[in-house]
């Protein structure tokens, strides 16, 4: 989930679109679904997928069963997660955002977080998280502020 892809994606997600040096969210899917990118897989990430079980084709799935985990049951545990730490409400989808928040309050350049997002242009990433950038408009409050004292 700390991908950034959407919920769905993560759920869907099958062994044969990890295996090489990356995720690859899209192949295999058909054209009708949102955007999903292809991320590289780094080393902490590959030592957790070796160390999860192989059983069947999807990486998160349900016990003893060929299917992917459901939706409901993931959003199940992420309730009972939201519970024991206090907070009231939270979607799963607010992950999404989150990583994207961080990712761009860290100074990550936006095309990148915009193509992990597998948004289709920056503009949808511009318009929901530039806001969260740590430099957003300084460069033109500097000019104001030159403006101002002349």
């Amino acid at each position: 989930f700390l991908t950034g892809q959407r919920i769905g994606a993560c759920i869907g997600l099958k062994w044969s679109q990890v295996d090489g040096p990356v995720i690859d969210f899209n192949r295999g899917i058909a054209k009708r679904c949102k955007h999903r990118a292809a991320l590289p897989i780094t080393p902490n990430v590959r030592a957790v997928l070796e160390s999860m079980e192989r059983f069947g084709p999807f990486v998160f799935h349900r016990p003893l069963m060929f299917n992917p985990v459901a939706y409901e049951k993931v959003s199940w545990w992420w309730e009972s997660v939201l519970k024991k730490a206090g907070v009231e409400y939270c979607p799963l989808h607010c992950i999404r955002h989150t990583v994207a928040t961080q990712l761009i309050a860290q100074g990550v350049p936006l095309i990148e977080v915009s193509k992990m997002l597998g948004h289709s242009n920056t503009m949808v990433t511009e318009r929901v998280y530039m806001k969260f950038s740590p430099d957003f408009a300084a460069s033109a409050m500097q000019k104001m502020g030159k403006m101002v004292t002349r």
